[in-house]
């Protein structure tokens, strides 16, 4: 009684997207500046797909988190999995969706974001901290990595093995790339 939804989606999308409209010209301006940011980060060809799919006309799940050093909190990774599952099995039933993840980069609470604690190999935690400082109270996003970026992706990669998720971290988190791009990439 007190939701207007039974609370999975896929239970009431289908009804529920006939009676949407998104403007074709704003869906147009948004697909552009999806590719635009994608292109830049070298996102995957998935992703570029994914943004003419929207642009075609797919539905959007959306879900999002504040920048952080190595995508932040687990749950960070989660939501993003999440909304790339939920995507997937709407358009399996028939409502063609895309997942779209938002990168909140606005924040300014450096201390929130600067820091990553990693389960190691043998369940110890090894929490690192990257010395990049920006502005004071600008926002996160501008803030630099600096010098100290290899040897933090060198210790994420000692702590969670060498592997897929050393390589990915290393791609982004590197000297010169923001919090907000290196997130991004990631």
């Amino acid at each position: 009684k007190f939701y207007s939804q039974p609370p999975l989606v896929r239970d009431w999308v289908n009804s529920e997207s006939q009676a949407l409209n998104y403007d074709a010209a704003r869906r147009r301006a948004v697909a552009g500046i999806l590719e635009r940011q994608n292109r830049t980060w070298s996102a995957s060809p998935e992703t570029l797909e994914n943004v003419a799919r929207f642009r075609a006309g797919a539905f959007a799940i959306v879900t999002g988190q504040q920048v952080s050093l190595f995508g932040g909190p687990l749950f960070s990774l989660y939501k993003a999995l999440s909304a790339i599952k939920v995507a997937a099995e709407l358009s399996r039933a028939g409502t063609e969706c895309v997942p779209v993840f938002w990168l909140a980069t606005e924040d300014h609470d450096l201390e929130e974001v600067n820091h990553a604690t990693l389960l190691g190999p043998e369940g110890g935690l090894h929490r690192l901290v990257s010395s990049a400082r920006g502005a004071e109270n600008a926002p996160v996003s501008s803030v630099i990595l600096g010098e100290d970026a290899p040897a933090l992706t060198a210790s994420a990669a000692e702590a969670l093995g060498e592997g897929e998720v050393a390589a990915w971290l290393r791609q982004g988190y590197r000297p010169g790339e923001t919090l907000g791009s290196a997130f991004a990439r990631l």
